[in-house]
């Protein structure tokens, strides 16, 4: 009887992140709650970096970081906007294959 040998080959495919789902520029009402979102495909998974006004982001700054496990979308919430929430921010998403970023703004009004 005959063998026959069978080879398997895993390729891996790698990508530099690219936005799917990008924040959009938002009027808020001071006070209040904001939230954006943003998917980004990349493999491999991009690590995501929120800033404001080209500070990093943290939740020393009075906002909270989500990401939705079924769909992957990373959420930037601003639980009650205050004037240090307002301004412009970015989104950036980088890998070991790339980097890619989205500005936007937040501004906001009295209630």
């Amino acid at each position: 009887m005959k063998k026959t040998q069978i080879s398997l080959f895993l390729i891996k495919i790698q990508g530099a992140p690219k936005f799917i789902a990008k924040p959009e520029d938002t009027v808020a009402i001071l006070d209040q709650a904001a939230k954006f979102e943003c998917q980004v495909d990349a493999a491999p998974k991009a690590k995501l970096t929120w800033l404001l006004n080209g500070k990093e982001l943290t939740t020393k700054d009075n906002v909270k970081f989500e990401t939705d496990a079924k769909t992957s979308a990373a959420f930037l919430i601003v639980p009650k906007v205050m004037a240090a929430h307002i301004g412009a921010y970015t989104i950036k998403a980088s890998n070991s294959v790339g980097e890619v970023e989205h500005n936007f703004k937040l501004d906001a009004f009295g209630n």
